[in-house]
């Protein structure tokens, strides 16, 4: 069986990794605004996670079937993905809440770990294949949350 393990990813883009210090990802007033109602909206912003810069270039794509999609593509020097992901309404309410607390006091949340698995008939499906513990602000660990899960966010390798 082939196997993918997207703790890789999110350790390296979204520090899924348990850390120190408190990390936090800053959004603009813009783009909190416009993520409320998923109103199309784009911008790009320097990140910096376990002393490594990353470029993120966000897009809140608008709402399909039901679903605000939003669309990150997370570069360094080395390496680029890009992260499809799509929201329900109550989804998009915890993160916009998130992104509006202003409390820098740390957090921490066990998130999943998971695995892309491909059966002998070339069908994939995803496998929880641990935990992590992810520390931070309460926006910091609420997108770790979602963009460590493909369920939600895909990501994908550019």
């Amino acid at each position: 069986m082939k196997k993918i393990i997207f703790a890789v990813i999110g350790c390296a883009f979204i520090s899924a990794c348990a850390v120190a210090a408190i990390q936090d990802i800053k959004f603009s007033r813009d783009f909190i605004k416009n993520f409320k109602n998923c109103d199309k909206y784009s911008e790009t912003a320097t990140v910096e996670i376990e002393g490594k810069t990353y470029t993120e270039e966000r897009n809140i794509a608008g709402i399909s079937n039901g679903l605000c999609n939003y669309k990150v593509t997370v570069s360094d020097a080395e390496n680029k993905y890009l992260y499809d992901c799509w929201f329900s309404d109550y989804q998009v309410e915890e993160l916009y809440n998130a992104m509006r607390t202003r409390s820098k006091k740390g957090q921490q949340e066990n998130i999943d770990i998971f695995t892309l698995v491909t059966d002998k008939k070339g069908r994939t499906n995803y496998r929880v294949a641990g935990k992590t513990t992810v520390s931070g602000t309460k926006s910091y660990v609420t997108w770790a949350k979602y963009r460590s899960n493909p369920y939600f966010c895909y990501p994908k390798k550019l």
